[in-house]
C-alpha cells in the first residue's frame, strides 16, 4: 500500500441570473435609431449603466466611442438606444 495521500478535487459550477426592474412615472419612451434604422426603446444614460451592471461614465465613454446608439432630443436631453447596449 503506498503513503501517498489521495486528493480531492471539488468542481463547482455557479450559475448566475440578473433580473433588472425599472420603475418610475415615465412610460417607456420608443423612438428613431439612426444606426439601427427603426424605432427602439429609449432609456437615459443612468438607465442604460443600471440595466448593464456599469458605471454612468463607462454607458458616456461606450456613446463617445460609438459601441452604444445615442441620441439627443430637442431638449438636449440624451437618449440610449436599448438595442445597441451589451447584455440585453
Amino acid at each position: 500500500m503506498s503513503d501517498t495521500p489521495l486528493r480531492k478535487r471539488t468542481e463547482l459550477t455557479i450559475e448566475r441570473r440578473r433580473v433588472v426592474v425599472m420603475t418610475g412615472r415615465r412610460a417607456p419612451m420608443v423612438a428613431w435609431c439612426s444606426v439601427c434604422g427603426r424605432d427602439t426603446a429609449q432609456l437615459t444614460a443612468d438607465e442604460a449603466a443600471l440595466f448593464c451592471a456599469i458605471s454612468s461614465r463607462s454607458v458616456y465613454r461606450a456613446i463617445e466611442d460609438g459601441s452604444i446608439h445615442s441620441s439627443e432630443n430637442a431638449d438636449g436631453l440624451l437618449s440610449v438606444c436599448f438595442e445597441s447596449l451589451p447584455n440585453k
